[in-house]
């Protein structure tokens, strides 16, 4: 597993209103898009292959490109409902999100960091797919949900 992009979002990062401005991530490289506040600040992590827009908190949202498709989605799904401690499933299913086939899921549990909630979506293509996951601590989720939601389901392949 490799990660693309993770973002951070801070605390003081409010829930998007009427006029929340947001701009575009492009990764060419591995071919995706997706929107997220102007007010995330961007770094550089090197080589890694990794983009960091950090605000200070442990709210993020990140993306992975993994190989495989439907059944390592399912391979995965199952991994997270036994590994993590707690772990309980809010919601799932298939979806249209921007033309493509998804896997939205909600879920929380408890982490060494704390208790987590978190809204992933899985996107297949081709021989691989993209996991992206917007977290935040359980008690912050349901105020976090609208912005982490826009920029999930902004996200698009773009080859």
């Amino acid at each position: 597993m490799y990660i693309v992009s993770l973002i951070v979002c801070a605390a003081s990062c409010s829930p998007p209103s009427g006029g929340s401005k947001t701009t575009w991530h492009v990764d060419a490289t591995h071919r995706f898009r997706f929107r997220y506040p102007v007010t995330w600040n961007r770094i550089d992590v090197g080589a890694t292959g990794v983009v960091m827009f950090t605000g200070g908190t442990s709210t993020q949202i990140s993306v992975s490109r993994e190989k495989g498709g439907e059944r390592e989605i399912a391979d995965m799904l199952t991994y997270f409902k036994t590994t993590f401690p707690r772990y309980e499933e809010l919601d799932a299913g298939w979806r249209d999100v921007n033309g493509r086939r998804a896997y939205l899921h909600t879920a929380r549990w408890n982490s060494p960091m704390g208790d987590i909630a978190a809204l992933r979506m899985f996107l297949p293509v081709e021989d691989h797919f993209f996991i992206v996951t917007a977290s935040t601590p359980q008690q912050q989720f349901e105020r976090y949900l609208p912005l982490l939601r826009a920029c999930v389901l902004s996200f698009e392949v773009t080859e």
